[in-house]
């Protein structure tokens, strides 16, 4: 017979406390029904329960542990025990499963602490890559075509019409922009450097270019 576990606690059916009793279970139906009338004994839920292996049905009760000891006690006072150590053996079986249920959950948030873990490692390594590569990557042919007219219009600021000082001033500008930023060629900047390049460009003056 299946015993039954509630949220309320361990349950039991009439119909095996009556197979451990040997007790004749339609007898045994009328005498919860008239117990279930009392407002003490509580009210009684009735169910169809598998009693054999050929998979017939029978209408019972489920009780719960108080009422399945007040039952057998007027079934068979003599087999009380029996009932009694049943029971126990529900809970016992129920505290097995609940603390199961536990490690498995527990396993479980482990797990996901883990992935969780292993995702937010992944994203760290994905933006220090990026990182790595923003500060990698040269600049875009717009970027350099920009710095040229920025050092252009430096170059003409200065030099006015002297074409001569104008040609000196260009490859001036470069030499000192290549040491500010330790670079081999000005086109090797790096792109998120751009607006500093252009930053010290316009603020280059004739002293910085004739020193």
């Amino acid at each position: 017979m299946l015993a039954i576990k509630s949220s309320l606690g361990v349950s039991i059916t009439l119909k095996e406390i009556t197979d451990l009793l040997d007790i004749e279970h339609n007898k045994a139906m009328k005498r919860v029904q008239k117990l279930s009338e009392e407002p003490s004994f509580g009210t009684v839920e009735k169910l169809a329960t598998v009693y054999n292996e050929k998979g017939q049905k029978v209408d019972t009760y489920r009780l719960s542990k108080k009422q399945a000891i007040a039952v057998a006690a007027k079934l068979n006072d003599a087999m009380l025990m029996k009932v009694i150590n049943r029971l126990e053996e529900l809970e016992n079986n129920k505290s097995t499963t609940e603390l199961q249920n536990f490690q498995k959950q527990r396993e479980l948030l482990l797990a996901l602490n883990d992935a969780q873990q292993a995702t937010m490692d992944v994203v760290q390594q994905h933006e220090e890559r990026v990182a790595m590569l923003e500060q990698t990557q040269r600049m875009q042919a717009w970027q350099e075509r920009s710095l040229q007219v920025v050092k252009n219009r430096k170059v003409y600021e200065i030099a006015n019409d002297d074409k001569d000082f104008a040609s000196k001033l260009h490859r001036r500008v470069w030499q000192l922009f290549k040491k500010q930023f330790n670079l081999p060629r000005y086109n090797e900047l790096p792109a998120m450097k751009y607006e500093q390049g252009v930053e010290f460009i316009n603020n280059l003056t004739i002293t910085d270019m004739v020193a």
